[in-house]
């Protein structure tokens, strides 16, 4: 066998102290992103659970819907939303219809414009 030297040997023992820092940085990394993942799906699920009620409720609402329009038993229902919505103030219709009754914009101005800008242009070839 050859003879080691100094310079190899302090190579192979770098070699092994780097190996054993980057286990050990691996393993750290490993146990973050685990611990990371975990605390997040805790989260969501914490959300979910708040969120559970909600989305039940409206989901019974709209099959209640859908099941009441198939089997028309909710005609009744309909007539006071109806007689509701007639009996809203008189002031939100006024300004509806306030804001439908403004002038068109003057379109003709417009585009004689970009008809004289468009004239002034060159043609390429």
């Amino acid at each position: 066998m050859a003879k080691k030297t100094i310079a190899s040997e302090a190579a192979n023992a770098l070699r092994n102290v780097a190996g054993a820092a980057l286990d050990a940085a691996a393993e750290e990394a490993r146990r973050m992103i685990a611990q990371t993942v975990a605390n997040t799906v805790a989260r969501v699920e914490q959300r979910a659970k708040t969120a559970l009620p909600a989305v039940e409720e409206t989901v019974k609402k709209q099959v209640l819907k859908r099941v009441d329009r198939v089997l028309g038993a909710s005609k009744s229902a309909r007539r006071t939303a109806a007689k509701k919505k007639a009996k809203r103030p008189a002031a939100r219709s006024a300004k509806k219809t306030a804001s439908k009754a403004r002038p068109p914009a003057k379109k003709a101005t417009r585009k004689k414009a970009t008809r004289s800008k468009a004239a002034g242009r060159k043609k390429r070839h």
